[in-house]
């Protein structure tokens, strides 16, 4: 097919301001190429600016006759359907897909080389068996084929393609039939194209929960919710942890008795601009109840006096803590805004009623099982889990395969590891947290953020 050429008049009303190009990334263009690549550029955009093809060529070095098929390519749209910009002027770089055009030679099975584009030639040719397959691939359905199995591989793919072939009579000296492997390196590939083309489906319809979630993520778009002040939101969550302890109790009778338990919870309340923990408080079951959450809401409000230190050697780090006992005036401050995990929603009709009225903040409820909805939250509890609990000798783990302590149930008792000293570790942990700088907070501790605000 001739390649059809557009006026110059045509090519810059198609192209867009120059300013919105892609950027094009750091170091993409090698040393050996980067003269030719900038003279091509300068070129391009001398003939954007309206000027003469004579000056342009004495200029660049660039032929008058290849100035506008340069731009011509610079306009081509890329797969996310944006225009290829400067992208395109990089030496040897491929703009469009590979197509065929060589005749198709006699080979023995144990030949290599010389195959390219036939799986994309037989596809052509085909064209309902690559709608089939991609139905496959990203889980379509069609008629007769309607239940789907959870992630097709290339090989069954491939038992798929080869089937087809062979009800539509290709012969035994065609491709893929006069090959060793049948064509399935080419499948394989071809997997991963369609994957990529369709990107946001593949992982919907083939992938887990986790992967999933992180579709929301990174996607360039503006939060619709933007705080900017301490205090205008925070997010609330709860973490269980796994772990065998030996908790002391008094009985009405003065007795001492230890009862063992193998869970813990964690819950938490993190202000989502400086990050900085504002209340916290472990549970001894292993569910939480509304109360619970309730008392954690009013420790950030009405904070109660700090957790005295008892175990030898270990005391809070200077200027560290929680917010309200390092800044006076971050004592009794309410918020905006309280992001609550969607899990916690049968639990939270006393936040919903009494507390959201008494206090005048708004809600919103994160969906079940969407960790990007409070990321701050769950980058703590992952923290937490690996510096503190996952360390402990009477460990569970962070599943039944990984990381289990050995005989973890007589280790609690045998080395006695006590709940009140595990909050005093937690407590310390967080008051180093909160006076730790971060990345996220221009390298700046929630603490300090709090204190520039």
């Amino acid at each position: 097919m001739d390649k059809i050429r557009l006026s110059r008049a045509s090519l810059l009303a198609q192209a867009p301001p120059i300013e919105s190009w892609p950027e094009l990334p750091e170091n993409i263009v090698s040393e050996e190429s980067r003269e030719l690549f900038n003279r091509r550029c300068k070129a391009v955009k001398m003939y954007l600016d309206n000027q003469f093809l004579v000056d342009i060529e004495l200029a660049t070095n660039v032929h008058r006759t290849s100035i506008a098929s340069l731009l011509q390519k610079c306009l081509q749209l890329d797969s996310d359907g944006k225009i290829l910009g400067f992208n395109a002027l990089i030496p040897f770089a491929r703009t469009k897909d590979y197509v065929r055009t060589a005749d198709i030679k006699h080979k023995f099975k144990e030949d290599q080389g010389g195959l390219s584009g036939l799986l994309q030639l037989t596809l052509n040719k085909y064209p309902d068996l690559d709608k089939k397959l991609k139905n496959l691939i990203l889980k379509k359905n069609s008629f007769g084929m309607n239940t789907h199995e959870k992630k097709i591989s290339p090989k069954q793919l491939h038992h798929v393609f080869i089937k087809y072939l062979r009800e539509k009579g290709v012969k035994d000296n065609e491709w893929p039939f006069n090959t060793k492997h049948l064509g399935i390196t080419s499948i394989r590939k071809y997997v991963n194209t369609v994957l990529n083309q369709h990107f946001s489906r593949g992982i919907r319809v083939r992938e887990e929960q986790d992967s999933i979630a992180h579709l929301a993520v990174g996607t360039g778009h503006s939060s619709f919710l933007n705080h900017e002040e301490p205090f205008d939101a925070v997010q609330f969550d709860a973490y269980n942890i796994d772990a065998f302890f030996s908790v002391d109790f008094v009985t009405p009778e003065a007795f001492e008795i230890d009862v063992q338990l193998d869970r813990l919870w964690l819950i938490t309340l993190i202000e989502s601009i400086s990050r900085a923990i504002l209340a916290y408080a472990v549970i001894y079951r292993s569910q939480i109840s509304a109360t619970d959450l309730l008392d954690v809401l009013r420790n950030a409000i009405d904070p109660p006096q700090r957790l005295e230190i008892s175990i030898p050697g270990l005391s809070y780090p200077e200027k560290a803590g929680l917010p309200h006992e390092v800044i006076h005036e971050c004592k009794g401050i309410a918020w905006n805004t309280i992001y609550l995990d969607g899990a916690l929603a049968h639990l939270a009709k006393i936040i919903q009623t009494d507390v959201r009225d008494s206090l005048g903040m708004s809600i919103n409820w994160g969906p079940v099982a969407h960790f990007e909805r409070r990321s701050i939250q769950e980058r703590f509890f992952e923290k937490v889990a690996a510096d503190l609990f996952q360390r402990l000798p009477s460990t569970t783990g962070s599943n039944p395969l990984k990381g289990r302590a050995k005989n973890a149930e007589d280790v609690a008792v045998k080395y006695k590891i006590r709940a009140d000293e595990i909050e005093q570790l937690l407590a310390i942990y967080v008051a180093q947290y909160n006076a730790t700088p971060n990345e996220g907070t221009s390298f700046l501790s929630p603490l300090d953020r709090d204190k520039v605000r």
